[in-house]
């Protein structure tokens, strides 16, 4: 990825080709709680190949995966709103981020028995609880000790392993900023405080 100018300081500019940030950090697995807060800017136009490559951990197997993306593939949903999909289970906001201008994006999963993407994902733009397009129901279990668990990365679809060339449809186009994994449900005022000053407390 390319540094350039973000929101608070640098972000990340992703290319769409072969781009891509991979990280020691397992993910958050299981049904546990969680959020991933961050800033993303997503170019105007054609989305079709960036793939489901914003944010994501775990297995590529259903339910078992954790990856955020802006919806690419119309039969899922309205293109260019903000996915969540454990594979094979996914939430879609309303928002169409495709503007070219920062939004604030932030996915909270509340943990527990029987966490289910229909029931326990709310999904917050711009400090705004977004009304949601799609959803469909499968239980969350996300995977981070098969031998096939991807860690946590940034711009690159977890479908793509490690030692695969670059293919398309596999990689982000756009810009990430400040990207926050939290293991707890964080609630509307801290997303709201986390969006105007980068920090919660």
């Amino acid at each position: 990825p390319v540094v350039q100018k973000g929101v608070f300081g640098d972000a990340l500019y992703f290319n769409g080709r072969d781009a891509y940030v991979e990280t020691d950090f397992p993910g958050i697995g299981g049904n546990a709680p969680r959020t991933v807060a961050f800033w993303a800017k997503v170019p105007a136009g054609e989305i079709a190949h960036s793939g489901y490559a914003m944010i994501g951990w775990g297995l590529m197997k259903p339910g078992k995966a954790w990856q955020i993306s802006a919806n690419p593939f119309a039969p899922e949903g309205p293109l260019g709103r903000i996915r969540i999909g454990t594979m094979e289970g996914m939430v879609i906001g309303s928002t169409d981020l495709r503007d070219n201008r920062w939004h604030h994006i932030a996915i909270v999963m509340y943990g527990g028995d029987h966490a289910d993407t229909s029931t326990h994902i709310l999904i917050y733009v711009d400090g705004k609880l977004e009304k949601t397009s799609r959803k469909s129901i499968i239980d969350i279990a996300t995977t981070l000790d098969h031998t096939a668990s991807q860690p946590l990365r940034f711009g690159r679809n977890l479908g793509f392993p490690r030692d695969e060339k670059p293919i398309a449809d596999k990689f982000f186009t756009g810009w990430l900023d400040e990207i926050y994994v939290f293991d707890t449900a964080l609630d509307q005022r801290q997303i709201g405080e986390l969006m105007k000053s980068n920090r919660i407390f």
